[in-house]
């Protein structure tokens, strides 16, 4: 090949990472793309296109342009992590689980090795094989012990396996190892609460907030109720809301309750009005519209039991904030609990609880589908309800949620918490100020 093209390419290169380092991906596409233009199947430039639309939800683009780097260069270890994210994305997970296995056999030495076994750890513990789970979470640890978040996740299978002291014990190896691991105090406060500990709940919970929320008034965010005072919990759980975050609820309605808000660092939103509806859904709908029918506020108590069902009937997360939204719900103020079903010929077939934030913004709570397409098609009609009703913004829940995967196909964006306040506080102005902290005012003394 011509030096000059070489030298061309390498430059074009150098300037392409820069702006994908900076997250300036539209204008690092166009030029990786001219890259292509001079020398096609560009190894690192395909890597690299794949890594950038995958980081902003074109999932279906990512997985042609690592395959075609997989093809260009099969022997390239790294393309099949990259390809194995993708597909975790696509949730083709058995897909995913093979090209993390692949990369760990050709790259055991890398520093990426332990994050592999704890991303395939990850997609079986989702999966709900949690002995497997434990497995891969474990072969982190033992090969690097160092790693915090290999025990904290080795916690939260314990968790769902009700182990709690076992996971209690994971989360303190994953404090120590980061003191700044805010995640592990959250979880070490659920499980505290699991064994009637709730006191430890308390402080557990308190602390992870004050790292979490620094310049908040943590103790007015984080409250502890006992006995014939939990009822009065409610006015927190609404104040949390209402500042622009997410009421947790750990504890026993009969004994003690712990209000605290969630700690996620970014949010998964949509703008109902501008929902994307792929070919695929377009014709489905176009055959199937008629047999389907969306009912906005219906039966709270039915939409609850099915996600009992759907989720499991040692759900406890959902028995309290089938409590709270009860309560909530007292009132016609914001926020307002909602209950929405999805019929097919008659029968539900999805629904979830939803709560209305305030006029514009509308948060899914939880939800279930029992049918093929029934999830998506929920999300089609709701987007339009929500749209006809003046909702602007639709929030799917935290980063944390990896089911939501799919949902960003929908064309919903995932934006940092503090972005995500800024924008209730848009919608809601004065909600920042609900439990920031005031400046003190220093008092100049003339001499």
């Amino acid at each position: 090949m011509d030096n000059s093209i070489m030298s061309n390419v390498r430059s074009l290169f150098q300037i392409a990472c820069n702006l994908q380092a900076v997250k300036k991906y539209n204008e690092a596409l166009s030029i990786y793309n001219q890259i292509l233009d001079l020398m096609p199947n560009h190894l690192s430039s395909l890597y690299n296109m794949a890594i950038i639309k995958n980081a902003m939800g074109n999932f279906n683009d990512a997985l042609k342009d690592i395959e075609a780097a997989i093809e260009n260069c099969p022997h390239y270890e790294k393309s099949y992590f990259v390809r194995a994210q993708i597909r975790e994305n696509k949730s083709l997970l058995d897909l995913a689980i093979e090209d993390y296995i692949k990369f760990a056999i050709m790259d055991k030495e890398s520093k990426m090795y332990y994050d592999t076994l704890i991303n395939i750890g990850n997609i079986l513990y989702a999966q709900g094989k949690y002995d497997e789970a434990c497995s891969y979470y474990s072969d982190a640890i033992n090969d690097n012990y160092l790693k915090p978040c290999a025990h904290y996740n080795l916690g939260l299978v314990y968790r769902s396996q009700e182990k709690f002291i076992e996971a209690i014990n994971k989360c303190n190896i994953a404090i120590n190892l980061d003191p700044y691991y805010v995640s592990a105090y959250t979880q070490r406060g659920y499980c505290y609460a699991m064994i009637e500990e709730y006191v430890k709940a308390y402080k557990s919970y308190l602390h992870g907030v004050k790292l979490r929320y620094p310049n908040y008034n943590c103790e007015e965010m984080v409250k502890i109720f006992f006995g014939k005072e939990i009822d009065k919990s409610v006015d927190t759980y609404k104040q949390i809301y209402n500042a622009g975050f997410f009421p947790i609820v750990a504890g026993d309605l009969k004994k003690c309750i712990i209000i605290s808000p969630s700690i996620s660092d970014s949010e998964l939103i949509l703008d109902p009005r501008e929902i994307y509806i792929n070919s695929t859904y377009r014709r489905y709908l176009k055959k199937h519209r008629k047999s389907y029918e969306l009912i906005y506020d219906f039966d709270f108590s039915i939409i609850i039991e099915n996600i009992y069902k759907h989720w499991g009937s040692k759900n406890y997360t959902a028995l309290l904030y089938d409590h709270y939204n009860n309560l909530i719900n007292k009132n016609d103020s914001t926020p307002h609990a909602v209950a929405v079903a999805l019929l097919y010929n008659g029968e539900i077939v999805a629904g979830e609880i939803g709560i209305e934030l305030s006029k514009h913004i509308y948060y899914s709570e939880s939800a279930f589908s029992t049918i093929p397409y029934a999830g998506k098609v929920l999300c089609f009609l709701l987007a339009e309800h929500l749209a006809d009703k003046g909702f602007q913004i639709w929030n799917f829940g935290g980063s944390t949620i990896r089911w939501n995967n799919y949902k960003r196909e929908l064309g919903a964006k995932m934006i940092n918490s503090q972005e995500y306040l800024n924008l209730n506080k848009n919608f809601n102005p004065g909600a920042d100020k609900i439990f920031l902290k005031k400046k003190k005012k220093f008092i100049k003394i003339r001499s």
